[in-house]
């Protein structure tokens, strides 16, 4: 009878235990992962959160294949491939897109892919100008360029020798080779230098010819006569 009794007391307790186990619930871990700010080199970015994408554009010229992130993130951590991610420390090589799986604290993944471009250069300057040989003086800050051609010269069709850091040059909608197109400088020509970011630059080349020698004989007569 005592034994029964024991056991029974037993049995009561572990049931007690058992209910109070199950109605004492763990908290359930977090799933969120997200990147919610990005940014690389100090290049702040577009999160697209519904496309799981983020793209930059970075400055013309940069080196993208050693691009540090910057970012914060509601997940636990954030890999590239099996490479832990630390904001602000960690580089990259993105001359492809990059993915960054965000893992929960559920430990589950959350992709995101990182896709970058660089601008493109906005240089559109006129650097060398000559006409027929003969070497043009170049403005550069009223972009204007200015030639003064040997005495007889036709200049109706004159062959322009430039260098430029554009991606091209027109004069109207003629596309200009160096060294082959040529123009009528009767008057004043505006060359439109385009930019590889298709920006534009304007210089206006003005041609005079010079005078005949005999007027530069009769001019120095004149201003020496005088003086004997």
């Amino acid at each position: 009878m005592k034994k029964i009794f024991v056991l029974l007391v037993t049995a009561f307790f572990m049931l007690v235990l058992g209910c109070r186990s199950d109605d004492v619930s763990m908290p359930a871990l977090s799933s969120a992962k997200a990147i919610t700010v990005f940014s690389l080199n100090g290049v702040d970015v577009t999160i697209n959160e519904t496309e799981k994408t983020i793209e930059a554009t970075m400055l013309s010229g940069t080196d993208v294949k050693a691009l540090i992130a910057t970012f914060t993130t509601t997940g636990a951590s954030v890999k590239v491939g099996s490479t832990v991610q630390i904001s602000g420390i960690t580089t990259n090589n993105f001359t492809s897109s990059v993915t960054y799986t965000v893992t929960a604290a559920d430990a589950s993944t959350q992709d995101y892919i990182v896709t970058v471009k660089v601008a493109p250069p906005s240089a559109k300057a006129i650097t060398a100008f000559s006409l027929n040989g003969v070497v043009g003086t170049i403005h550069e800050t009223e972009k204007t360029i200015a030639g003064t051609m040997f005495s007889g010269t036709d200049v109706k069709a004159l062959i322009a020798t430039f260098t430029t850091t554009g991606a091209s040059v027109k004069v109207g909608s003629t596309v200009q080779i160096s060294g082959i197109t040529t123009n009528d400088f009767t008057s004043s020509v505006t060359y439109t230098v385009t930019a590889a970011d298709a920006s534009t630059q304007d210089y206006i080349v003005t041609v005079k010819v010079a005078p005949p020698l005999y007027l530069y004989i009769l001019k120095w007569f004149w201003t020496n006569w005088n003086k004997y």
